[in-house]
């Protein structure tokens, strides 16, 4: 007889117990910025536009404009500037239907020419 202990062949197998898996531990976000914040952190001049413009048509465009621009050589803005200048648009496009000066409905054409200036 050897010192090794002996070895038991006898497993059995479960298939329906549940199989967990440990996530990774991620990162906590970092703590949410006002949209005003952080474009006065990052871009003044931009939010001193935006808040001159407020409540107008122009800034409506001036939205458009920055957003959804298709000039190549343009870098972009950085992430959370893209998602704060996103929710100041969206804020904006309500006060702009509530007023009865645009229609969110993608399929009411009726304002279009007042947005696009020729009006």
């Amino acid at each position: 007889m050897s010192d090794e202990p002996e070895i038991d062949w006898n497993i059995q197998l479960n298939f329906d117990a549940p199989v967990v898996k440990k996530e990774p531990d991620l990162p906590p976000p970092p703590p949410k910025i006002a949209p005003r914040d952080l474009l006065k952190q990052k871009f003044p001049r931009i939010l001193d536009r935006i808040n001159l413009l407020w409540g107008s048509v122009e800034l409506h465009n001036y939205f458009r404009e920055t957003l959804f621009n298709n000039r190549e050589k343009r870098q972009g803005f950085p992430p959370d500037v893209m998602a704060a200048l996103g929710q100041l648009n969206s804020e904006h496009q309500q006060l702009l239907a509530r007023n009865g000066i645009i229609r969110l409905d993608v399929w009411d054409m009726q304002f279009s020419d007042v947005i696009s200036g020729q009006k």
